[in-house]
């Protein structure tokens, strides 16, 4: 029903929802009329409440981008010799970032919830090279590189899509944004009809105004700094990159990826450099139990609980060898990062702008 009041219609009579559970989780794909899903079997209340209908949302939504929404590179692929397409902000990117505010618009989250959302892709999005911009990744998707930064169109691509979407409401005064210009592009092209792909900046500039062109050069072909603070700031809504909060707890300082389904290190903080964990390391056991894309969840369900200063093994694979190494947290200040707040002193002009962000138009 959210998506459908999103998309205003529901744009099918008839779609199909495959779910296969077993030990791992695979993801999602999306078909034009139907999506499959390959997940872990666990609590299905807790999925039901956190991952699912995220997951859902977005290959569902997917029928609108890339199904009605493409490039001459999509609409003729070459299976053959791939070629990959400069816009895959607007097919992943722009589909997650429909697939949270149609939940927000629909009444399934709050404004809070939503939020945190927004911070928890900002934080992933910490993980990754910050220099490789959405384009890049675009561009070398099919690179050894670019999957390893594969995961970050789902997060700084989202985020750049909401940002995206609150420029154009601010503009218009509130009156149309990304979802709007969305369904125009839409009904201009459907599903037999391709835009040019090296000219859709530029369309989309005509369709909208001027000014936002430079905002596909500076947070899509570039990695220039995100404007948070003063895009959110136009809503009431306040940001602050990191907060200190006094408070002591136990802390590794350690950033994981996926290479297979292995855990791969991408970031060792000082905590974690200490004990010789090092960027490149391939998790293979912890205290003695392997660690697998199956495991990986309880893994870091018993780091978390563990104090500081109480050693545990991580076993990693560091080139051609194995190294074991004994570890423990330390107790570091907690540091809220990316932390966005509802101004209870926003302007009436502030607040008019946030409900309209916060309904379908």
């Amino acid at each position: 029903n959210a998506s459908g009041a999103f998309l205003g219609e529901l744009p099918v009579d008839r779609y199909t929802f495959l779910f296969h559970f077993e030990d791992v989780s695979m993801g999602a794909w999306e078909h034009s009329y139907s999506s499959t899903y390959t997940m872990a079997e666990r609590d299905f209340e807790g999925a039901i409440a956190e991952g699912i209908p995220s997951t859902v949302a977005h290959e569902f939504l997917h029928i609108v981008t890339p199904l009605n929404i493409h490039s001459e590179i999509i609409e003729q692929f070459n299976f053959v010799r791939p070629t990959p397409s400069e816009h895959i902000w607007l097919y992943e990117g722009t589909t997650e970032w429909m697939s949270e505010i149609a939940q927000l618009r629909g009444g399934l989250i709050d404004l809070d919830a939503y939020l945190a959302r927004v911070s928890g892709k900002l934080g992933a999005d910490d993980g990754f090279d910050r220099d490789y911009s959405l384009s890049d990744l675009s561009l070398n998707s099919y690179s050894p590189k670019g999957q390893r930064e594969w995961g970050n169109i789902y997060q700084r691509g989202a985020v750049v899509a909401g940002l995206l979407d609150l420029k154009l409401l601010e503009h218009s005064a509130g009156t149309r944004g990304l979802r709007e210009v969305i369904l125009e592009l839409a009904d201009r092209y459907g599903p037999d009809t391709a835009f040019d792909e090296a000219g859709f900046f530029d369309e989309f500039a005509a369709m909208t105004w001027p000014g936002i062109r430079p905002f596909f050069e500076d947070y899509v072909r570039d990695t220039k700094p995100l404007p948070l603070s003063e895009t959110y700031a136009s809503i009431g809504v306040s940001y602050e990159p990191e907060v200190r909060t006094g408070e002591m707890e136990p802390s590794f300082q350690v950033q994981m990826g996926l290479s297979g389904d292995r855990l791969v290190v991408v970031g060792a903080g000082e905590i974690a450099a200490s004990c010789g964990l090092a960027e490149g390391d391939v998790l293979l056991r912890f205290d003695g139990s392997e660690v697998t894309l199956a495991t990986a969840q309880d893994a870091f369900v018993r780091l978390h609980g563990l104090g500081a200063d109480i050693p545990f093994e991580l076993d990693v694979r560091r080139g051609d060898e194995e190294v074991s190494l004994t570890c423990q947290k330390k107790l570091v200040e907690r540091i809220d990062r990316h932390v966005f707040r509802v101004d209870p002193d926003a302007t009436p002009g502030q607040v008019e702008l946030r409900e309209a962000w916060m309904r379908n138009l």
